[in-house]
């Protein structure tokens, strides 16, 4: 009887460590795929975030990319203001602005000529005969409203094919700029 009860207890702890054997290895696993979603999740974001900072410098670049080419000749820039029905795109100021390729600014995913372009739409001018810091005496300038949109990936994306999904982001500026000085009148 003794030995009976001797081999029943020794398959019971058998079974018991076979038990906590199964126990630890399933919590490992669910400690392993929580660390893997994790890093899925990090590295997601990793990417959500860089394409969000790029759209944010295509949006600034399209403030001050116009403002840096009015500097050099105001004239010519606002006589191509009233060309362009007061829009500046990003190819009008230079085609190769940033490298498109699939090694350049912004990588493969945006490797094309419409991945990554900024628009600046200028208001219609008003006279200024001041502004802060300036001497009022015989200059005049002329103040716009700028907005500027950065667009980084804006596709038509296509939900049955996972190619035309992309990441993508817009951005947009607002400032009040004023061009001059110019003399009264003109």
């Amino acid at each position: 009887m003794k030995t009976l009860r001797n081999t029943l207890r020794a398959k019971a702890q058998r079974g018991s460590v076979l038990l906590i054997g199964v126990l630890i290895i399933s919590s490992l696993a669910a400690l392993g795929l929580v660390v893997v979603f994790n890093a899925y999740e990090e590295v997601s974001s990793s990417g959500n975030y860089k394409t969000s900072m790029q759209g944010y410098y295509l949006g600034e670049a399209g403030l001050s990319s116009p403002l840096a080419q009015a500097a050099q000749n105001q004239e010519v820039f606002l006589s191509f203001l009233q060309h362009n029905g007061f829009m500046v795109r990003m190819g009008d100021i230079a085609s190769p602005f940033w490298d498109s390729s699939s090694r350049g600014s912004f990588g493969p995913e945006y490797a094309r000529d419409d991945g990554a372009v900024f628009v600046s739409y200028f208001s219609e001018p008003t006279d200024s005969t001041s502004i802060p810091g300036y001497s009022t005496s015989g200059f005049c300038f002329r103040k716009y409203t700028v907005t500027s949109d950065g667009f980084l990936g804006v596709d038509l994306v296509d939900p049955e094919d996972p190619k035309t999904i992309t990441h993508s982001s817009i951005r947009r500026f607002v400032a009040h700029v004023y061009l001059g000085p110019f003399a009264c009148g003109l």
